[in-house]
């Protein structure tokens, strides 16, 4: 059980990242690689997505754990999670001044009135502190779906398998972290 806690301790310190989406739940605690985090063609959608209706104001959070002054973004794609789409398609932006990390941001977002069941949207956190590139931008995405029943205040999807090295880890780090558990 020890080994399992350090383990878990580690992970969690590990997975401090410069910013992290909360609500909706992001795809992956991966931030660095453009458009969804993982980057190079590996920000494939997961099982687990929020469903809301087309049109509805949601709440995001989202915890900024390293400060950089800059700006943040929300961004929306309704057949995947395309770079062009989320640039055309920018819902929420929001200056990013100096303050401590740990700092939680909330705002309410308004998506696109129209229906999709392969839809992301897309939170980006870009650094000021250099030249504007993807190496100074922290990537997160959330998988949608817009219409076909309930809005998703707790309407979550939930994936029957994982693709992570750490699968058989999971039920016991979301335990741990008292997340919500599909």
């Amino acid at each position: 059980m020890r080994a399992i806690l350090a383990l878990f301790l580690f992970l969690a310190t590990a997975a401090q990242a410069h910013v992290q989406l909360e609500e909706p739940r992001r795809r992956y605690d991966d931030m660095k690689g453009a458009v969804c985090g993982r980057g190079g063609g590996n920000d494939g959608r997961t099982g687990n997505f929020h469903r809301f209706q087309p049109g509805e104001t949601i709440p995001m959070a989202w915890t900024e754990t390293i400060d950089h002054t800059g700006s943040f973004r929300v961004a929306f794609d309704d057949d995947g999670a395309d770079r062009d789409d989320f640039d055309a398609n920018v819902l929420y932006e929001q200056d990013d001044p100096p303050n401590d990390g740990g700092f939680r941001w909330d705002a309410a977002v308004t998506l696109p009135d129209i229906e999709c069941t392969n839809c992301t949207l897309q939170l980006i956190q870009v650094m000021t502190t250099g030249e504007a590139n993807d190496n100074n931008t922290y990537f997160q995405c959330a998988d949608l779906v817009l219409g076909d029943g309930e809005s998703a205040a707790g309407s979550v999807g939930c994936a029957s398998s994982t693709s992570s090295p750490l699968a058989g880890l999971a039920p016991l780090l979301l335990l741990l972290r008292r997340r919500h558990r599909c």
